[in-house]
């Protein structure tokens, strides 16, 4: 089984979109990166209520 598994992956990475499936997976986690990092940012501008209330904007 396991040489089974080895040839279709041996068959998967030398097809001819190989590239463009690299390169689209690579602009997928970038993206997903960026959304991330503009929600932590986005968080942390968020002032606490209180000690236990982390990111959650203060009713006053």
């Amino acid at each position: 089984m396991l040489s089974d598994y080895i040839t279709r992956l041996a068959a998967e990475k030398s097809n001819g979109k190989t590239f463009n499936d690299r390169r689209v997976t690579a602009q997928a986690n970038n993206i997903a990166s960026e959304a991330a990092m503009s929600f932590r940012s986005f968080m942390n501008t968020m002032p606490a209520a209180e000690e236990g209330g982390v990111g959650v904007p203060s009713a006053n």
